[in-house]
Protein backbone atom coordinates (compact mmCIF):
# COMPACT_ATOMS: atom_id res chain seq x y z
CA UNK A 1 0.00 0.00 0.00
CA UNK A 2 1.32 3.38 -0.96
CA UNK A 3 1.67 6.06 1.69
CA UNK A 4 1.30 9.72 0.87
CA UNK A 5 3.24 12.59 2.33
CA UNK A 6 2.21 16.25 2.36
CA UNK A 7 3.60 16.91 -1.10
CA UNK A 8 2.31 13.90 -3.01
CA UNK A 9 -1.11 13.65 -1.37
CA UNK A 10 -3.70 13.90 -4.17
CA UNK A 11 -6.44 14.70 -1.63
CA UNK A 12 -4.95 17.70 0.11
CA UNK A 13 -7.23 19.93 2.09
CA UNK A 14 -8.23 23.09 0.31
CA UNK A 15 -8.39 26.05 2.66
CA UNK A 16 -10.27 28.24 0.22
CA UNK A 17 -13.25 25.88 0.44
CA UNK A 18 -13.61 26.41 4.18
CA UNK A 19 -15.76 29.31 5.44
CA UNK A 20 -13.89 32.38 6.59
CA UNK A 21 -14.80 32.37 10.28
CA UNK A 22 -12.14 34.77 11.74
CA UNK A 23 -11.21 32.71 14.79
CA UNK A 24 -14.73 31.67 15.79
CA UNK A 25 -15.99 28.16 16.05
CA UNK A 26 -18.07 27.03 13.11
CA UNK A 27 -21.29 26.97 15.16
CA UNK A 28 -20.71 30.52 16.40
CA UNK A 29 -20.08 31.68 12.84
CA UNK A 30 -23.15 29.83 11.60
CA UNK A 31 -25.45 31.32 14.23
CA UNK A 32 -24.41 34.97 13.79
CA UNK A 33 -26.88 37.18 11.93
CA UNK A 34 -26.52 37.61 8.20
CA UNK A 35 -27.43 40.59 6.10
CA UNK A 36 -31.00 41.64 6.56
CA UNK A 37 -33.78 41.81 4.03
CA UNK A 38 -34.48 45.41 5.10
CA UNK A 39 -30.97 46.50 4.10
CA UNK A 40 -31.25 44.69 0.78
CA UNK A 41 -34.67 46.21 0.14
CA UNK A 42 -33.30 49.70 0.87
CA UNK A 43 -30.49 49.07 -1.60
CA UNK A 44 -32.98 47.90 -4.24
CA UNK A 45 -35.05 51.06 -3.68
CA UNK A 46 -31.95 53.19 -4.16
CA UNK A 47 -31.00 51.32 -7.33
CA UNK A 48 -34.61 51.64 -8.57
CA UNK A 49 -34.33 55.43 -8.30
CA UNK A 50 -30.88 55.84 -9.84
CA UNK A 51 -30.32 52.93 -12.26
CA UNK A 52 -32.60 52.56 -15.27
CA UNK A 53 -31.17 49.11 -16.04
CA UNK A 54 -32.07 47.83 -12.56
CA UNK A 55 -35.56 49.29 -12.90
CA UNK A 56 -36.07 47.42 -16.17
CA UNK A 57 -34.73 44.20 -14.65
CA UNK A 58 -37.07 44.50 -11.65
CA UNK A 59 -40.08 45.10 -13.90
CA UNK A 60 -39.11 42.12 -16.04
CA UNK A 61 -38.67 40.02 -12.90
CA UNK A 62 -42.10 41.11 -11.65
CA UNK A 63 -43.68 40.00 -14.93
CA UNK A 64 -41.93 36.64 -14.68
CA UNK A 65 -43.02 36.36 -11.04
CA UNK A 66 -46.66 36.83 -11.97
CA UNK A 67 -46.54 33.87 -14.32
CA UNK A 68 -43.95 31.56 -12.74
CA UNK A 69 -44.19 32.41 -9.05
CA UNK A 70 -41.26 32.30 -6.64
CA UNK A 71 -39.22 30.13 -9.01
CA UNK A 72 -38.51 33.27 -11.03
CA UNK A 73 -36.60 34.75 -8.09
CA UNK A 74 -34.00 31.97 -8.08
CA UNK A 75 -32.20 33.14 -11.18
CA UNK A 76 -32.67 36.87 -10.68
CA UNK A 77 -29.62 38.86 -11.84
CA UNK A 78 -30.20 41.44 -9.11
CA UNK A 79 -28.42 41.93 -5.79
CA UNK A 80 -30.16 41.02 -2.58
CA UNK A 81 -31.68 38.09 -0.78
CA UNK A 82 -34.86 36.38 -1.94
CA UNK A 83 -36.98 38.00 0.76
CA UNK A 84 -35.99 41.49 -0.43
CA UNK A 85 -36.56 40.60 -4.08
CA UNK A 86 -39.94 39.09 -3.19
CA UNK A 87 -41.00 42.25 -1.35
CA UNK A 88 -39.80 44.47 -4.20
CA UNK A 89 -41.61 42.40 -6.82
CA UNK A 90 -44.81 42.36 -4.75
CA UNK A 91 -44.64 46.17 -4.47
CA UNK A 92 -44.15 46.57 -8.22
CA UNK A 93 -47.10 44.27 -8.96
CA UNK A 94 -49.30 45.97 -6.33
CA UNK A 95 -48.65 49.38 -7.90
CA UNK A 96 -49.49 48.06 -11.36
CA UNK A 97 -46.09 48.73 -12.91
CA UNK A 98 -45.68 45.19 -14.26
Amino acid sequence: MRTYNAISNPYQEKGYLEPKIQGQTYLEWLSQPRRSAEADLARLRQLWKHELRVRQQLIQLAKAFRFHGAAALRLAPLPGCRAALHAAVQGIIRRGLA
